[in-house]
């Protein structure tokens, strides 16, 4: 998690933004004393987001869900100009990031009626870090917690979605109705959805799936941030996408694991059934593609754009269901991304020199955080010690 994304997770950081008062203020004043080296970047970040201003708009003198409503109609006008505004971009995401956080329940009116584009920023409009249970958001702007222990969603039944062991009866969708759901798994948690035309999806911890509530149109769609396991219905009349901010997986029928959270600078995809097809997202480019087939692993660069293809073993790379994980030459960097996400921890690499050190084997988190920390300790000799609640120190 880079700076900013840590500062903007932070509830007391949104409010000494939006809405200050003595006691947050007092806060602040005593952490400068404290980090005198970070002052200068969260004052910048804390005037940027008060004194945003775009298309002749100020923002500074909103509440938090006027300044969210008009971010998200300011993301949508930039989008469609197709202006290259990257760095005002940048900012607006960030800023609809803070005020999300403080009114969490808003985004859902930004998908309803069949906004296409409203994908592309989902990565920045659902950082879930303060999240202790899966939610469901549905389109009306609604939402209920995904309760355990089987945190299971399904919308298999006409009219009907099933929460757990509870029943939210949806007659007021029509067939026409494009609106879009978003089911958004917290840290340690894991979800089985079942979509509208009995595909299921296992999305992982700390990712985020958008979908219709309905698949009557030509094409069925959802949109990933994060990982899924996909077991996809054969439907050779309506082809089934699986899209991310840059990339997008194409099916007929076929199970498969899509990664693309955020922080990694590559999405993937990995086949262990069927044939599927990888495309760009973009546009503006040429559409490269690519076809996988069993045992094949596609590796889409989002700085480069290039697309590797490589054999594996499928089972590497979708046994997180069952809550193990094979590491194979990966980075301690990567591997505590993973454990942090499963066990929604924050673990600091102490010694710098051991966050590039490569190690292989297989991770049960089945047997808790403190059998695979001792794991991790003979594989690196290394040693973990709590400084907090959550949080832990490597070195």
């Amino acid at each position: 998690m880079t700076k900013l994304e840590r500062y903007i997770e932070d509830k007391r950081f949104v409010k000494w933004v939006f809405l200050p008062d003595t006691e947050v203020k007092h806060y602040y004043a005593k952490y400068f004393r404290k980090h005198p080296e970070e002052k200068e970047e969260m004052v910048k970040l804390r005037d940027q987001l008060r004194c945003l201003e775009f298309s002749n708009k100020s923002y500074a003198t909103e509440l938090p869900e006027n300044i969210f409503r008009k971010i998200q109609a300011d993301i949508i006008e930039l989008e469609s100009s197709k202006k290259s505004q990257i760095r005002i971009l940048s900012v607006l995401k960030y800023a609809a990031i803070a005020v999300l956080l403080l009114s969490t329940g808003f985004f859902a009116n930004f998908f309803a009626g069949g906004n296409s584009s409203g994908h592309q920023f989902s990565e920045d409009l659902l950082l879930i870090g303060t999240m202790v249970e899966p939610r469901l958001y549905l389109s009306d702007g609604s939402s209920v917690i995904v309760p355990g222990p089987d945190y299971e969603v399904s919308y298999a039944q006409a009219n009907k979605i099933i929460v757990g062991h509870d029943t939210i009866e949806v007659n007021r969708l029509k067939k026409n109705d494009r609106g879009k759901d978003a089911l958004v798994v917290s840290y340690g948690r894991k979800v089985k959805l079942v979509l509208p035309d009995h595909s299921e999806v296992w999305v992982n911890s700390g990712s985020r799936l958008i979908f219709s509530h309905n698949f009557e149109s030509k094409i069925r769609e959802v949109f990933l941030s994060g990982e899924g396991y996909f077991d996809v219905e054969k439907n050779p009349e309506q082809p089934f996408y699986v899209r991310t901010t840059a990339m997008a997986v194409k099916v007929l029928g076929t199970e498969f694991n899509v990664s693309a959270y955020p922080e990694n600078e590559t999405i993937e995809a990995v086949l262990e059934k069927g044939s599927v097809q990888i495309e760009e997202n973009d546009r503006m480019w040429f559409g490269k593609k690519a076809v996988l087939v069993p045992n094949q692993r596609a590796s889409f660069d989002k700085q480069t754009h290039e697309i590797k293809i490589a054999e594996v073993e499928h089972e590497n790379y979708t046994l997180w269901k069952e809550g193990l994980v094979t590491i194979d030459d990966e980075t301690l960097d990567d591997v505590f991304g993973k454990i942090e996400r499963y066990f929604n921890i924050d673990i600091k690499i102490a010694d710098r020199e051991k966050i590039d050190m490569q190690i292989s084997g297989k991770l049960d988190f089945n047997v808790g955080r403190e059998r695979v920390f001792e794991y991790i300790e003979k594989l690196t000799d290394g040693k973990f010690t709590e400084i907090g609640p959550a949080k832990y120190k490597f070195e």
